[in-house]
């Protein structure tokens, strides 16, 4: 029996590096665990399975492919997609109940994964770990060497039906919108389909690395680095668009520039979003921990109610369902629209929403109406990321230890340590979901007491008192 490490079950999902931390046996048997937990052979019912760009993805497909096939459960195979399209054929074709996508999102060019769904419902966490249990278990059980071989037709049905489920939904635009959108793709999976459903919309757009590479020759496919959008600010400028938009690696999430090729903050967006979405279901919004406190208050004086959440995005997705909230996001980028139906985190679809609401302005400058709609008071960091060995309690528990000893700071553990302080400053540390680093981030009235803080607790972490 070939050994993988257990690590790979995150909180979200399952990533690891490929051939050093997980096999094709691992897939197989995932394959079947998968299968037997679900039991929607029982139902005949299929599940939609897809891989994104990278060069590993197309041989773990086959293997998991062969896995449920072994368990006599009904595929519909895919190929190369984004994960939102994957995750849409569960959600909206017949006779699917579940997907899985063959991704490691954002992670480095060896790295690889999976993101599982069943009856449109993100897998991860406990749930995850069942499945964790049951490969283990038919890894000791089957005696007989997995047979990758299988026979894979491709089903296109859900790339027509998103693209015209696109273009009904966004057909309005082509008349409103005439302004230029640079869109990096990164390589990723997302580009032909973005290609597919802008050429549908008949928008002005440029594309920057729309082919699918697993070699990832232009920049490392994770947008929330700045390092990654330097050609895609290049663009911008010298196209005077009015929007540049990079997708991640399997087409998930975004990140949004201005005209000036200003980043915009997750937080940023997400109150643009909130200012213009109605409160159906309910008001609830559902948002991270990495958020900056005015988010919060924003969301409040839009006669919305916050809850701040774990950083995630099965997690935020998940207590967003519960709540019945209308809008669910995370710092990173994934975003949730529930006031029009459609429960995807798709960084497709979230343009497309804010080229709609830039749309309402006559200006139709993000800048401007930034300006406009939000009050931010103070200063914010980026998302900042420190790499650590392994996750120790140690990192969190040195700033709580010395922060709960202080009078009139206030303490909030909903993912890691959150610390406030009577002047308006703040700062956050949690363990990422996804690698071994610690991601921060810090606020206050000015520059100086933001570097204040962020020296308070690189000390505190790494030399505890």
């Amino acid at each position: 029996m070939k050994k993988w490490n257990p690590y790979i079950f995150r909180k979200n999902d399952i990533r690891g590096i490929f051939k050093k931390d997980f096999d094709l046996d691992f897939a197989y048997y995932l394959g079947m665990a998968f299968a037997k937990h679900a039991a929607l052979q029982k139902q005949n019912q299929m599940v939609a399975i897809g891989h994104d760009s990278r060069l590993s993805s197309p041989s773990i497909t086959k293997a998991v492919i062969a896995g449920l096939k072994a368990n006599h459960t009904k595929v519909r195979i895919m190929g190369l997609v984004p994960t939102p399209l994957c995750f849409a054929a569960s959600h909206f074709l017949p006779n699917t109940e579940a997907s899985i996508m063959v991704t490691a999102s954002h992670n480095p060019s060896d790295f690889n994964g999976f993101k599982l769904s069943i009856r449109k419902k993100n897998i991860h966490s406990k749930e995850l770990l069942k499945i964790k249990k049951l490969v283990l278990k038919l890894q000791l059980k089957t005696a007989k060497k997995p047979n990758f071989l299988t026979q894979a037709k491709l089903d296109t049905d859900t790339t027509h039906f998103y693209t015209q489920m696109m273009q009904k939904k966004f057909s309005h635009l082509q008349k409103k919108w005439k302004h230029k959108i640079i869109i990096d793709c990164g390589n990723g999976a997302a580009g032909p389909i973005a290609e597919a459903v802008f050429k549908a919309l008949n928008l002005k757009v440029k594309f920057l690395y729309a082919k699918p590479d697993g070699h990832f020759p232009a920049h490392h496919p994770d947008p929330s680095l700045e390092e990654n959008l330097q050609d895609l600010k290049q663009a911008v400028i010298k196209n005077k668009a009015k929007l540049g938009i990079a997708l991640d690696g399997d087409g998930d999430r975004l990140v949004v520039l201005s005209p000036k090729a200003k980043v915009l903050y997750g937080d940023e967006l997400m109150a643009l979003f909130v200012s213009k979405q109605k409160a159906k279901p309910t008001p609830y919004v559902v948002a991270d921990v990495k958020c900056a406190p005015w988010f919060f208050d924003f969301v409040q004086a839009q006669n919305k109610k916050p809850i701040m959440w774990k950083s995630g995005h099965s997690l935020i997705r998940q207590q967003t369902f519960k709540k019945n909230a209308c809008f669910g996001g995370e710092f990173s980028g994934h975003y949730f629209f529930c006031d029009d139906n459609y429960f995807l985190d798709d960084g497709i679809y979230s343009s497309l929403r804010l080229i709609q609401i830039l749309c309402e302005c006559k200006h139709s400058n993000i800048d401007k109406l930034l300006k406009q709609t939000l009050t931010q008071p103070g200063v914010h960091t980026q998302e900042i990321r420190i790499p650590i060995k392994k996750r120790e309690a140690k990192y969190l528990q040195s700033i709580k230890n010395y922060y709960s000893k202080k009078s009139k700071v206030r303490l909030n553990q909903t993912d890691g340590v959150r610390v406030y302080f009577p002047n308006g400053t703040w700062g956050l540390v949690r363990f990422s979901n996804t690698q071994n680093i610690l991601t921060c981030r810090f606020g206050g009235p000015n520059q100086a007491a933001v570097k204040k803080i962020q020296a308070k607790f690189r000390q505190l972490i790494f030399c505890p008192q």
